[in-house]
């Protein structure tokens, strides 16, 4: 028998469902959004999941999820927390298992050493729904760092090129600097790239 605070959670869920697809079917939706981030500078912390979740239309597949999470960890990611030795043993699990998941996802990312420093942040962020996070850290992957793997084991020469070639534009005295002093693009741009998504 259910009681009478479940049936308010359910009718609550509900609500949110029905607005949720409500923006979700508005037209308008990205424009909307565009300019309340024009206007404040980020999207309200209340919300900020929800729209990034809704922005990057993620499928949230919990039953795909369930079943990477279901193999267990990745023999590559059982001893993470002695590389990284966190203060929260929440996120050292949560870091574990979204790695692990990857790792099952695509072989791939069982042997690239930089994965952890890339998703942290997003699970931290997202630690309260791993789904979310998960699907967040593919689009990311699929979206934005497909060509970051197109010579692995090799460093991304095609990124390097083009940060190579944008630093030539916009500095090249700065450029000639790093030539002359033998400061390659490579050890420039690893940093920017391993932890452009971290926050303080």
């Amino acid at each position: 028998m259910k009681s009478s605070s479940d049936s308010i959670s359910v009718e609550k869920r509900s609500f949110m469902s029905k607005r949720a697809n409500k923006l979700l079917n508005d037209i308008n939706l990205n424009e909307k959004l565009i300019k309340i981030l024009k206007c404040y500078n980020e999207y309200p912390e209340r919300y900020r999941i929800f729209i990034w979740k809704t922005l990057l239309r993620l499928p949230e597949n919990y039953e795909a999820y369930a079943t990477l999470v279901d193999k267990g960890t990745h023999p590559a990611y059982l001893n993470i927390y002695k590389k990284y030795p966190l203060k929260s043993a929440k996120c050292v699990r949560l870091l574990e298992r979204t790695l692990s998941c990857l790792a099952h996802w695509s072989p791939l990312f069982a042997d690239c050493d930089y994965l952890p420093l890339i998703i942290f942040p997003f699970v931290k962020l997202l630690q309260y729904n791993q789904v979310i996070c998960f699907e967040i850290v593919t689009t990311l992957i699929i979206n934005w760092c497909q060509h970051w793997f197109e010579f692995f084991p090799n460093p991304p020469l095609n990124i390097l090129n083009i940060i190579e070639n944008l630093l030539a534009y916009h500095d090249k005295s700065l450029l000639d600097h790093f030539i002359r002093t033998r400061i390659t693009c490579q050890v420039i741009s690893s940093f920017h790239l391993l932890y452009s998504f971290s926050y303080t």
